[in-house]
């Protein structure tokens, strides 16, 4: 049932998983934590929490040049074997039209490769995709505290 909401949603893009690297104009879009929370608390993400913090760790607090320049702030690389909202790529990393099309790239992500697995499970398949080798990925991850909603 997620996948099918999922496909609707995403009807509507120009969908494609482009091979080659491109150069582009700066595609900075002026976006607030808040606003970006708030986009990803009405995707039907299944670990929301998670995904916020992966949005502040591999944006370094929305502040990496990955992040404002290529509107990527979930650290995705170009896909290569499943349909992507990216528009390119740029230093190895997806590049997007906004922050959204980034959202929507990783919540077709979690669809591929998540959608099957509990939160323990979830945080393993992070821990061994996302680690430069350490293993210590989701020991950061988790240790980055987002403000609750009151």
């Amino acid at each position: 049932m997620k996948t099918l909401i999922l496909t609707v949603m995403l009807s509507s893009f120009n969908l494609y998983s482009p091979q080659k690297e491109i150069k582009i104009a700066t595609l900075k879009t002026e976006i607030s934590k808040e606003q970006i929370f708030e986009q990803v608390d009405k995707l039907p993400f299944k670990y929301p929490d998670l995904i916020k913090q992966q949005i502040l760790l591999e944006s370094s607090h929305l502040k990496s040049d990955i992040a404002l320049n290529n509107n990527n702030i979930c650290g995705m690389r170009q896909a290569k074997s499943r349909i992507t909202t990216a528009i390119g790529s740029r230093k190895g990393y997806a590049v997007f039209s906004d922050v959204s099309s980034c959202l929507l790239d990783r919540l077709l992500y979690e669809a591929t490769y998540l959608e099957d697995k509990n939160r323990e499970e979830y945080l393993q398949f992070l821990n061994e995709t996302y680690s430069s080798g350490d293993g210590k990925y989701c020991e950061v991850l988790l240790g980055i505290k987002i403000a609750q909603k009151r």
